[in-house]
């Protein structure tokens, strides 16, 4: 029988949190996604105005040392790292350092780079985090990779858009014609081959 949860129970226990401070440090990956009209460009610099006003420095070697130090996975792939010593304190009151490896897609250029960055952080630190686009369930996003192809009911391509805003004023004037009639076809999207693995292929070499 599965458990139902009706308001009036409170599950027991609660989150471990005290393990992301385990030998007093805890790593960090933040991933800035990619946007096709620049909208990513202020967030990158948020963010690293948002680190450097909470006492963190751009610090690749020292981190790396820290990582290591600290018996944790060590990054594979070249992404910034930001480095703040005794940030927090753990259960005991004792200091813990935090490092963040930062992931921005900046103009996209680099996507399967950034791409493979975040996927490397996403699997050895404490904690991940991304904000950006989901590309209609593809995950993560660090380029430009958007087409959309509408196809009629024998798969014949009627139409092809590579822009957000040219299919989005597509489907309002094809709303406004649905009240009159039926539109006989389907739109297949098409994020293409850059979008199969994060959204962007990661780089390999």
């Amino acid at each position: 029988m599965a458990l139902r949860i009706n308001g009036t129970l409170a599950p027991p226990g609660s989150p471990w949190y005290e393990r992301l401070f385990a030998d007093q440090l805890c790593t960090i990956v933040i991933a800035c996604g990619f946007d096709e009209y620049g909208a990513n460009r202020s967030q990158d610099q948020l963010l690293e105005s948002g680190l450097a006003g909470r006492g963190f420095s751009r610090d690749d070697a020292g981190a790396l040392a820290r990582i290591a130090a600290g018996k944790r996975v060590v990054p594979q792939r070249p992404a910034e790292h930001w480095l703040a010593g005794a940030a927090a304190t753990d259960a005991a009151g004792r200091p813990v350092d935090v490092v963040v490896t930062l992931v921005r897609a900046g103009d996209g250029s680099a996507g399967g780079d950034a791409a493979s960055a975040f996927l490397d952080g996403l699997g050895r630190c404490d904690v991940a985090m991304y904000g950006g686009h989901g590309r209609y369930g593809t995950g993560p996003d660090f380029d430009y990779n958007f087409t959309a192809d509408l196809v009629d009911d024998k798969g014949a391509i009627e139409a092809s858009f590579s822009e957000y805003k040219d299919l989005e004023e597509f489907w309002s004037s094809a709303g406004e014609r649905a009240s009159a009639r039926r539109w006989p076809s389907t739109a297949l999207w098409s994020p293409g081959a850059a979008c199969r693995s994060a959204a962007s292929t990661p780089a390999t070499s």
